[in-house]
């Protein structure tokens, strides 16, 4: 065939759509009302669940960081993971509620709803179309590869991770499209806390820089304002 082969372009993507979706405010708020209509149907019994491996050992955790907070850093932790950000927001959620599974289950669930939210708009700052976007984010929601990770409140860590490490590549690609540096900060300061709830987080680093040279941007500045971090590692 003599036709030039369509160029990728994350502003005109190649894929065509079907319904002709727009981004529009409307357009969210009704993709948000059936991820947040679906995440009740299949996640909102968690209220009901109870504790199992590791979780008890947490909520004592919890409950001795409550009266000395000292022991937050002591290595005589029944839980002590050295994921910082997970260990403070189990006790921060502990502070709040007390020893309430159904609360501890149900915020687990909420951070899996923004988790697929935040996926969807990943996939669109990344150049996919809006309906390939949001199919995106509704199959993660109902996946069942994760189940364990929903459903288990010491696996809460993957979750907050997934979120920091969709926060990173989201901060990353303004970065790239806008030139601003506040955008830079957000990414490494996503990328660093995502580092203290799960070390794979940091995988966010390379695939950044991947996405970068997808979309054409200069390498070399691309490395200049990445290798920095890398140092860190």
């Amino acid at each position: 065939s003599n036709q030039t082969p369509q160029q990728y372009s994350p502003h005109n993507p190649m894929s065509s759509t079907v319904f002709n979706l727009s981004s529009t405010p409307r357009n969210w708020a009704l993709y948000a009302l059936l991820l947040g209509a679906l995440t009740w149907a299949c996640y909102g019994n968690l209220r009901f669940h109870l504790l199992e491996t590791h979780d008890f050992e947490t909520f004592r955790d919890n409950a001795k960081v409550s009266a000395d907070f000292a022991y937050f850093f002591s290595a005589e932790k029944e839980q002590a993971s050295g994921r910082l950000l997970h260990e403070f927001s189990m006790w921060l959620a502990h502070a709040a509620w007390g020893h309430n599974p159904a609360a501890f289950h149900l915020l687990v669930v909420a951070l899996h709803f923004a988790a697929s939210l935040l996926l969807c708009r990943t996939f669109m700052r990344a150049g996919a179309d809006l309906e390939l976007s949001m199919l995106a984010g509704l199959f993660f929601l109902l996946n069942v590869a994760h189940f364990r990770a929903v459903h288990w409140l010491s696996g809460f860590n993957y979750v907050l991770a997934f979120v920091l490490t969709l926060a990173t590549v989201l901060a990353y690609l303004r970065f790239v499209a806008t030139g601003r540096t506040p955008w830079l900060a957000a990414c490494y300061a996503s990328l660093v806390l995502g580092a203290f709830s799960h070390l794979a987080s940091l995988m966010a680093w390379p695939f950044c820089l991947f996405l970068a040279w997808q979309q054409g941007h200069d390498l070399r500045r691309v490395l200049r304002h990445q290798v920095p971090f890398a140092l860190l590692l």
